[in-house]
């Protein structure tokens, strides 16, 4: 992967992060982590959200798909993150 690839991947992530801190509200965005997913030769991101006591993470990878999620994470959350991600690259045809 190129360092050109490697920065628009990251913007990429970015962008979706911006949107999952806008469109889950009940939710905690808490920490991210990015990672280099040498398999699919791309950066992904892991964001681990909380609510109250209950921890969760799901990873992402730059074209808003989920690769990964805790056993724990909940149905509404992962629906959350679908449609924020559909909302964001709709928004992104327009």
């Amino acid at each position: 992967m190129t360092t050109q690839e490697k920065e628009d991947q990251t913007q990429l992530l970015d962008l979706l992060q911006e949107q999952m801190e806008e469109c889950i509200s009940n939710y905690a965005l808490d920490q991210v982590e990015d990672l280099n997913d040498e398999e699919y030769d791309q950066i992904v991101r892991t964001m681990y959200f909380s609510r109250g006591c209950k921890d969760h993470w799901v990873v992402l990878t730059p074209y808003g798909q989920i690769r990964s999620t805790s056993k724990s994470s909940p149905r509404d959350l992962i629906i959350q993150i679908n449609n924020a991600s559909i909302e964001l690259w709709f928004a992104s045809l327009e």
